[in-house]
């Protein structure tokens, strides 16, 4: 995450990244597929990991990126498997999060976010990174906080 948000270094994919697909994307996977998905009869349970999925195909097509700059085959799947599996489990809790709230601007606003952050860095364990020496504190603050981010999905009741 940068130190400060400087607006005059935004681009056209910063804008796209933070603005345009998180309200496109939700409005398509959140606020059309969940009330189809459940006018057929799938339960709010079952929504929750049909609708990802659909989530996480709709960003394979970076694959064809990959190839056309000329990446190997077995990096690409790789990558594009890896990508599926990250946005299908983000797109797990954003419809998670649309039906706890009944609402998606929410989700728009976490989708932004989550582009925002990106992946979790996990550069502190390389030796001469500036927390190598207390990587494993960090390293139980990152487990400490998925285990109390998980456990907190409990309390919440789908509507």
């Amino acid at each position: 995450m940068p130190d400060t948000i400087d607006l005059r270094k935004w681009s056209i994919d910063s804008l796209r990244n933070l603005v345009i697909a998180p309200f496109t994307e939700e409005l398509i996977y959140r606020s059309s597929l969940i009330p189809y998905l459940l006018q057929l009869g799938y339960k709010p349970v079952h929504v929750v990991f049909v609708a990802p999925v659909f989530f996480g195909f709709a960003h394979v097509h970076h694959a064809y990126n990959q190839i056309k700059q000329g990446h190997r085959m077995k990096e690409v799947l790789l990558v594009t498997a890896f990508q599926f599996t990250y946005t299908s489990l983000f797109g797990a809790y954003a419809t998670y999060a649309c039906l706890v709230w009944g609402d998606v601007l929410g989700v728009v606003f976490i989708h932004s976010f989550c582009n925002f952050m990106g992946l979790p860095s996990f550069t502190f364990m390389q030796r001469g990174d500036r927390v190598y020496e207390k990587r494993w504190i960090v390293m139980v603050a990152f487990i400490v906080g998925l285990v109390g981010f998980i456990s907190l999905f409990w309390i919440f009741e789908m509507k």
